[in-house]
């Protein structure tokens, strides 16, 4: 059964060994971020994602990072104190119910998120509400690989089967990017006019 991660090893989530072989920026833009976008880090944790995607949406993006953890979220706004011009607005929220207006996103990012949840069908049904349309959703998630760093093998899910639950809840033009050497990452688009399915 998924499990949350545990807000006391914090530490794992801030570790670049995770990342090897990839720069977050890299990533964020293989995903979809621009300059003057709005995203939404969907279980944020400790920020790592949310930082780097501040810098390049600038003063006229934003990026709201959500997490269901208020210690998760503490960590972030520790960093947010120190970081000058930094456009990161911190929510408490289930990210199954978020505190956000219909299609008012540009970009939802899913970092080691959706092999954590229970209801995956009802998480990429809310990411779908609250993108615009043409708007994109980034899944990075583990491989599903067995290897010394990351959850248990039997709590991943493979890049066919996170396609697979993106194309049930309806997006469009899934395209994969590299993340790593232990990460996928795949985007997807929500279409221009169209009803979520299921």
């Amino acid at each position: 059964m998924p499990h949350i991660f545990d807000a006391s090893r914090k530490d794992l989530l801030e570790d670049p060994e995770r990342w090897k072989g990839t720069s977050i920026s890299t990533m964020l833009r293989k995903a979809g971020l621009r300059r003057g976008k709005n995203m939404v880090d969907m279980g944020c944790g400790t920020g790592f994602f949310s930082l780097p995607a501040s810098e390049i949406v600038g003063f006229r993006g934003l990026v709201c990072s959500i997490d269901l953890q208020l210690k998760m979220l503490g960590f972030l706004k520790s960093k947010l104190k120190t970081s000058a011009g930094v456009n990161v607005e911190p929510v408490l929220s289930s990210i199954l119910d978020a505190p956000l207006h219909t299609a008012s996103v540009d970009l939802v990012l899913l970092v080691d998120t959706l092999h954590e949840v229970e209801r995956k069908n009802a998480l990429l049904k809310e990411a779908w509400r609250i993108l615009k349309p043409k708007g994109r959703i980034a899944v990075v998630d583990w491989k599903k690989a067995r290897m010394d760093i990351g959850p248990p093998w039997e709590e991943r899910l493979s890049l066919d089967e996170v396609l697979h639950l993106l194309a049930q809840a309806g997006f469009g033009k899934p395209s994969a990017f590299q993340a790593g050497h232990y990460h996928y990452g795949v985007t997807a688009v929500k279409p221009d006019s169209s009803s979520p399915q299921g």
